[in-house]
């Protein structure tokens, strides 16, 4: 499924290592098929005649590191529940295969929430014969049924073209 997001999200550094020890978890369990439900607020929003409208960063905070915002992410009150990040705009994605444009440096403050569900689907007989009927009829890369090992390094690759860690 490709996503037109817009945005890099930048969580900190624990949101970014969480969602790799919850996929490294799902892999050894022979977990498969799971999704990342984000919620994103926009913490700075004006409203005019009925729009809210988010307000980037202004410039000069773009360029200069906000060292608060380590710190202030770091106190959220649970790891993937209203924790601070940025979020930067994106133009449109130009080759289809990112779920993200290129940076266009407009950054917003943002609390996010976020985490894995559907973790139901085992990687049993039932996904291994799905596998093998749909990779001879489709590219073997592309379809959703596959290894939870391989499942897990797709399904990161695409997490971290959305989650950017903060530098």
């Amino acid at each position: 499924m490709v996503i037109e997001l817009m945005h890099q999200l930048r969580p900190p550094p624990s949101g970014c290592r969480q969602v790799n020890i919850d996929c490294d978890f799902l892999k050894r369990e022979r977990i498969m098929d799971y999704s990342l439900l984000i919620g994103i607020h926009f913490r700075n929003t004006t409203c005019e005649r009925d729009v809210i409208l988010a307000r980037p960063i202004n410039s000069q905070e773009n360029t200069v590191k906000d060292e608060n915002f380590s710190s202030r992410a770091q106190d959220s009150k649970s790891l993937g529940v209203d924790m601070l990040a940025r979020a930067e705009l994106t133009g449109r994605p130009d080759d289809g295969l990112l779920p993200t444009g290129r940076p266009i440096e407009e950054i917003y403050d943002v609390s996010i929430s976020f985490g894995i569900i559907d973790i139901l689907q085992d990687y049993d007989i039932s996904k291994k014969l799905e596998h093998a009927y749909k990779s001879m009829q489709y590219d073997a890369a592309l379809i959703s049924a596959v290894d939870p090992r391989q499942y897990s390094r797709r399904f990161c690759d695409f997490i971290f073209k959305v989650f950017v860690e903060e530098v």
